[in-house]
């Protein structure tokens, strides 16, 4: 099936800033279209992502021109030509944010043309075969507080999130929270991801979220990118229910996550981001030292669809926990809903329940939950 068409525009996302949304069409009017995330902060090994403005004029004046015409048997046949036009490890000429779209948006209409659902699409290049698996619908990390680069208030630790089985969990907890802070004086406003952002110590968050509901808490310590130190991390995870801890220590750090990971991968999932970038290379130190026990998968770390199925796929071989994770700045794409069910990530992380570029990704799982059940 042939590319017959490529067309980028710039659209407005969460942040109020540009991003870019890409359509692609294929031969028989199968139609895939795609807008891209962006980080508040980045891990130092991500793929490199050029503005919007370059973006959607290299996808029109360069990208289009190369590709259309070109024959697409399966999705990483056009990934792999992506990554050969643009020549470079890690995306520079070309930027990540530019590939990703229009290998998102191709998957989509190679999924229409299959007249499957985009998550079973997504199964079926996973699994490199069409297994007929009964799918399960990953665990919610729910964003409640947000603090460090993300927030406004006295939070040092970037994300306090609670474990939910079902979206409806996760909104009557909100919920039962923005009560709780009213009542308390505390202000209600929400930061860049939507979760409340009051003016607690994290020792008194946590005390909170213990109060409010029994469900275990997920913590994104993003200690690459805090500027002050927060209380004891290890102290916290021997005093509170807590179940994950992403990125305790910084992006180079090895030793310490090591250390942190032997002592307590007992107790709690040790999940990577800005040390695994969703990247396979640096995946494998991860578990040729054991220095973590989850990943976060974020395709715009990697910058195409097949890259991010193979870090996913290596992860699961390492019986890794996954984590399919949006970006702090993002669009109503509701992407990656389908790419969590797809690839049977233990957990999604995507927010609050709160704000519409958010509410998009949690709107899509309701609809899969309602296909799947």
């Amino acid at each position: 099936m042939k590319i017959k068409n490529i067309y980028a525009r710039k659209i407005v996302n969460s942040a109020g800033s540009y991003t870019l949304e890409t359509t692609l069409k294929l031969d028989g009017g199968f139609v895939g279209v795609a807008s891209i995330p962006a980080g508040i902060s980045y891990g130092s090994s991500e793929a490199v992502i050029v503005k919007a403005e370059d973006a959607v004029l290299n996808i029109n004046e360069i990208l289009a021109k190369d590709l259309i015409g070109f024959e697409v048997a399966e999705l990483k046949d056009l990934d792999r030509e992506l990554l050969f036009i643009d020549g470079t490890p890690d995306k520079a000429k070309f930027g990540a944010n530019a590939i990703l779209s229009v290998s998102i948006a191709c998957l989509r209409a190679l999924a229409q043309s299959h007249q499957l659902p985009l998550y079973r699409y997504i199964d079926t290049l996973f699994n490199k075969e069409i297994t007929n698996q009964n799918f399960k619908m990953p665990k919610m990390m729910v964003l409640m507080f947000e603090g460090g680069k993300h927030g406004s208030g006295r939070l040092k630790m970037q994300e306090f999130m609670q474990i939910f089985d079902t979206v409806d969990e996760a909104v009557n907890s909100s919920k039962r929270l923005e009560v709780y802070l009213e009542e308390n004086g505390q202000s209600i406003n929400v930061g860049k991801e939507g979760a409340f952002c009051p003016d607690l110590t994290d020792k008194q968050a946590l005390d909170v979220l213990v109060k409010i509901s029994k469900n275990p808490i997920a913590l994104d310590v993003a200690f690459t990118h805090k500027e002050t130190k927060s209380e004891s991390l290890e102290s916290l995870v021997e005093k509170y229910p807590i179940q994950t801890v992403e990125d305790p220590y910084g992006e180079e750090e090895w030793r310490e996550w090591v250390e942190f990971t032997k002592k307590y991968s007992d107790r709690v999932t040790v999940i990577a981001d800005d040390l695994s970038v969703t990247n396979v290379k640096r995946l494998a130190r991860i578990v040729k030292e054991k220095s973590a026990t989850g990943v976060i998968v974020k395709p715009n770390q990697i910058g195409t669809v097949s890259e991010t199925l193979d870090f996913a796929r290596e992860a699961k071989r390492n019986n890794m926990k996954i984590v399919v994770s949006h970006r702090g700045i993002e669009t109503n794409d509701d992407f990656i809903a389908d790419l969590a069910v797809g690839i049977q990530a233990d957990y999604t992380k995507f927010g609050a329940v709160r704000r519409g570029e958010r509410v998009a990704k949690y709107n899509r799982l309701l609809e899969i939950q309602s296909q799947i059940s």
